[in-house]
This record gives C-alpha cells, structure tokens and sequence, in this order.
C-alpha cells in the first residue's frame, strides 16, 4: 500500500476536517506524518508536501513510475500470486514464518474472524476505533474475485459518537448502510463514502486481499523473531519486519496452528512519540461455511435502496464452500434450461475514438478486446502503456482488438499527444469516466479482457513491469485459443486508434 492519499478516493467536507485536523496534530513532526501506517484510512492522512501532486509529472523530469495502491483498492479482484519462495527452503526464520502465512492464506477460499482496530500514541485521537465481524469467500463466478462483508461497530475518531456498520464488498460495487438517511446505499467502489464505510474498511486485514498476500512483507529488508506468545489461547510466532526502505516497521503474531496471522500492528515513530496501529483477529475460522445471504447486506425493515452504477449482483460463495443447501425443489425446472454462463457480460460502453468516430463494445464483437483504464496524469499508468503496446504487436495478426481508455483528463490534448509522441499504435477511446464505474475501476491501470461474445474474461488491477504483461498476454492467448481457427485468425481492424 502506499504512503499517499489515493486520488480516487471520495472527498468531501468531513474528509478535508478530518485531514486537517490530523496535519495540525502531527506538523511539528513531518517524519511522523510520512510514516503513517498503510491500515489508516485515506482520509486521516496528512498532506504531505512533497507529494501534494503525487502522479502529476513535471515539464523536463523524468520520474520512475511507483505502483498505486490504496486501502479502497484491495476491495478489488486478486490474482494468481507471484512466485515469492518456498517457505520450505527459506533459511530466515522470520521470512519463512512470513512465506508460510502467505501460503496458507492463498489456499483459503473463504475466512471468518473477529476484528478490532485502533491506534496508540499520537495517532490515537484521530485514528478510526472498530470491532467486527468480518466474512470473505471466493466468488463462485470467478475465484479471483474475494466478496467482503463487515459488520460491527466503531468510531471515524476519538469522540464521535460510535455508530454501527453494514458493508459488504461484491464483485462490483460496495453495499452499506446509512442509518441517518434510513437507506441501503449500493455504488461502484469509488463512490462508495460516509462514516461507517471507513470503519468497516478500517477493521479488515487489507493483506489478505493482496494478489500475492503479505508481498510487502515477503520482500522486506530484515526480519526479527521474537519470543513467541499466546493470543486467545492460540501459540503464534511473532515477527518483527523492516520494511523496503527502512522507514517502516511492523510486527506479526502468526499462529502455530493453521499459520494465519492473528495480529499485526504498524510502528510509528517521531518527535510527538511513538505508538503503533493494531489490528487483532479471534475466531479465526478459514473455510468458514458462508451462505450469500453471509455475504450481503440485508434491507432493513423501513429503509429503502439507493442505487447507483451497475447493478450489484448477488454474491455466490464457491459451492466447494458453501453452507449446506436445503433440498432443491425441481419442480419448476426444465430440462432444457440453458446453462449459466461461466462469464459476466462485460459492461457495455461507446465510447469517441481518438482517430475518430465512436467505438462501442457490441461493434467488436467477434475479437478479443483488451481494455486499458488509465490517465496520463497518472506516472504507473504512463510507463505500463509500453508493454501494453508490445501486447499490441504480440497479436497484431490475430483478432484481438487493444484500447487505452482515458480518465480524468482535463482536456483530449494530453492522452492524445502522449500516444501520438510514442509512437503506439493500440487504440485510444477518450471520456471514459463512466465506463470505469460500470466495470468497478478504483486503482490505475486496471486491464479488463473480454471474449468474442462480451463476456467479461479476465480483469488485472495495478501494473508491475514485466508480471502484469505477462498476466495480460496469458489472459489474451487463452481466449483466442477458445476461438476456433477461422475465428482467431486475420489480422484486427485499425479503427479507433
């Protein structure tokens, strides 16, 4: 995660209170506010000078590209895990114990524990409280996808009054309720806000959702095993982490038993003090039986649903996993019936095309479509449209059809002389704002592949040079070879480059 406001998160008058409140506690120590813990929600941090436009490039500079990452993002799909090592041939003690959790929780398909947050030291007084129950399973349409629900109770900060929350995190989109407008809110990711969404995101392990868990951790600088202890009767090893760079430190307990972690707490320090942000987990329960309904927020009686976006679909728990169901009554089912599909649709989207005219998703039908969401303004987003262009040539003879589609821009001028200045040759589609939401977009680049009919194959959140291309050309190769040979062949039209 990083150490950074994420741009796409909801602002709004509470957020920038609640961010100038933390810059007046913590200006007297700027070391202090540059290491805040990743587990704080966005809007409790303070701005950071240095970093007042984070992805905004200066005329003449060339910055390396850093990864975007941001608590709200890691709602969103995870992927096949990296290669990180082999716990079984790893010679450190602490990164072993480290490898073997990361291990263990990739072979999860779904969890249950307990959870509480809260902050120590100068960051207590504005640091969210919270303590709840927190379910999480692999979809049944697409295991790469974890559907969240957290429900409990907490305070955004010391002296606000405590409310209880209700969120649940689909496939796309966020459910939550909001008590004061009697209403169960339902919105793509980026829109999702308001009090009790950030203490519901506050009390989940965030590293859990990582495509390769505890990455971060895996590839630190240094480990320290410490005495190890009990917590809620179960024996953990406790690790303490320097993390890349040296800045930051956390600590583990780990257990014993199934290797999933039971608490981690984030170390600050600066000329206001130390202190740490803790997150503990009991009744931890992997392969928990979790039904839908486990899954979702419930209408409560009296209130009404506000939707947005679109439409959440209900979530499906593997079946591998679900709760045990009742008897089915087929007395209404016919034979006939056709099978689900294995893929949603793909969100349908037109959109104008740089080199002119509009390009719509039903007009590509037949090829195999790759989606890049993106922005100039955003350096990751910058540097990976190299690779995407080296995707382009990969199956430039092959029916598949490559697009960036621009965010957020102020103007057409600036995505457009980007391509035009490198030299690729992929589509660009401009003003696609609205098609993010439709597709759940909340971190850059996000890549959607979507097959010859419109179903939606695949989704890649967050660049890494060289693994997300990969992925990306995996993804692509497997759809063009579910075509049949006269399908795949034939080289893509050139229309909305």
């Amino acid at each position: 995660m990083a150490n950074r406001p994420s741009p796409d998160s909801p602002a709004g008058p509470a957020r920038r209170a609640a961010t100038l409140a933390a810059a007046a506690l913590l200006c007297a120590g700027p070391a202090l506010a540059q290491d805040l813990p990743n587990t704080l929600p966005d809007r409790l941090r303070p701005p950071q000078p240095s970093q007042s436009q984070p992805n905004q490039s200066q005329p003449g500079q060339s910055q390396p590209a850093q990864p975007d990452d941001s608590p709200a993002d890691r709602a969103r799909p995870v992927h096949p895990p990296a290669t990180t090592g082999n716990p079984d041939e790893e010679t450190d003690p602490g990164r072993r114990i480290i490898l073997q959790s990361s291990r263990a929780i990739r072979e999860l398909n779904s969890l249950s524990y307990r959870s509480k947050f809260f902050g120590t030291g100068p960051i207590e007084q504005i640091a969210p409280r919270g303590d709840g129950l927190v379910r999480m399973a692999r979809s049944e349409r697409n295991e790469r996808v974890w559907v969240q629900r957290a429900t409990g109770t907490g305070m955004p900060k010391a002296g606000d009054p405590e409310l209880t929350f209700d969120v649940s995190w689909q496939e796309v989109g966020v459910e939550w309720v909001d008590h004061a407008q009697k209403k169960l809110m339902a919105r793509p990711l980026r829109q999702a806000k308001g009090p009790a969404y950030q203490v519901a995101g506050a009390v989940r392990l965030l590293e859990l959702l990582d495509a390769t868990p505890l990455s971060k951790e895996i590839q630190a600088e240094g480990f320290t095993l410490e005495s190890p202890t009990e917590l809620d009767g179960v024996p953990c090893q406790v690790v303490l982490i320097t993390l890349a760079g040296g800045r930051t430190q956390t600590r583990w307990w780990i257990a014993d038993t199934d290797h999933l972690p039971r608490k981690m707490s984030r170390l600050f320090s600066g000329p206001n003090g130390s202190g740490e942000i803790v997150i503990e987990l009991t009744e931890v329960t992997p392969n928990a039986p979790l039904s839908a309904a486990d899954l979702q927020v419930q209408l409560p009686p009296g209130y009404s649903r506000d939707e947005a976006g679109p439409a959440i679909v209900p979530p499906n728990a593997r079946r591998d996993i679900d709760a045990p169901a009742a008897t089915p009554d087929n007395s209404n089912h016919r034979a006939d019936a056709p099978p689900a599909p294995a893929h949603p649709a793909a969100p349908a989207f037109e959109l104008p095309a740089a080199a002119g005219g509009k390009v719509s998703l039903a007009s590509l039908t037949g090829h195999v479509v790759v989606l890049q969401f993106w922005g100039t303004w955003h350096l990751p987003s910058r540097a990976a449209c190299a690779d995407l262009q080296a995707l382009t040539r990969q199956f430039e003879n092959q029916k598949v059809k490559v697009f960036a589609l621009s965010i957020r821009e102020r103007d057409d001028g600036a995505p457009r002389e980007f391509i035009r200045a490198n030299n690729y040759t992929f589509g660009l589609l401009l003003d696609a704002d609205k098609t993010a939401d439709a597709y759940g977009v909340a971190r850059y680049p996000t890549y959607a592949v979507i097959g010859p009919g419109g179903e939606l194959l695949d989704t890649i959140v967050g660049y890494k040079k060289d693994e997300t291309f990969k992925k990306l050309a995996e993804a692509v190769a497997r759809a063009v070879a579910a075509m049949s040979p006269t399908q795949a062949t034939g080289p893509a039209p050139t229309d909305g480059g």
